[in-house]
C-alpha cells in the first residue's frame, strides 16, 4: 500500500520475583495497612509508566513478595526491569524467565493486580526458572484471578 508504513515490534516477556523492603512495625494490622499503601502506590505509578512504555502485565503479591509477568517491546521490558532493580523498595529482584512471546496475554491491562491466598506459592517459585517458572506462574495466576 502506497504511503503506508508497517512496523513490526517483537513482543518480549519477562517474569520476575522480588521482595518488598519494609521496616517491621508493631502489630499485624499496622503492617497490613502499610503494605496496602505501598502496593497501591506501586500499582498506580506502574500503570502510568507501563502505558508510556507500551508494556502490559500481571502483578501478583503474597504479602511480602511480588511476582510479575511483563510483556511489550523488548527494549521497554528490559528498561522496566532495570528500573525495578534500581528501586530501593524492592530487594532480591530475580528474573525467572525472559524471552520472546507470540502475542500479548494481558493486552487489556497496563497492570493487572492480584493477591494470592497461598502465602508459600511465590516462595516456591524462587526455586524455579525458565519454563518451570512460567508454568508455576500460570498456576498461581489461575488461582489468583478466580
Amino acid at each position: 500500500v502506497s504511503g503506508r508504513h508497517v512496523v513490526q515490534v517483537e513482543i518480549d516477556r519477562a517474569l520476575y520475583l522480588d521482595e518488598a523492603r519494609v521496616e517491621p512495625l508493631p502489630g499485624f494490622a499496622a503492617f497490613c495497612a502499610l503494605m496496602a499503601g505501598v502496593v497501591a502506590e506501586i500499582a498506580a505509578r506502574a500503570r502510568h509508566v507501563n502505558a508510556e512504555l507500551d508494556v502490559t502485565g500481571l502483578l501478583i503479591f503474597d504479602g511480602q513478595r511480588f511476582c510479575q509477568q511483563l510483556e511489550g517491546p523488548q527494549k521497554s521490558v528490559l528498561k522496566l526491569i532495570e528500573r525495578i532493580r534500581n528501586d530501593p523498595r524492592h530487594i532480591n529482584v530475580e528474573v525467572l524467565h525472559h524471552g520472546p512471546l507470540a502475542g500479548r496475554r494481558f493486552q487489556q491491562f497496563t497492570l493487572a493486580f492480584s493477591t494470592v491466598e497461598d502465602v508459600d506459592a511465590l516462595a516456591r517459585m524462587e526455586q524455579l526458572d525458565g519454563e518451570a517458572a512460567l508454568a508455576a506462574f500460570e498456576a498461581v495466576r489461575g488461582d489468583a484471578l478466580r
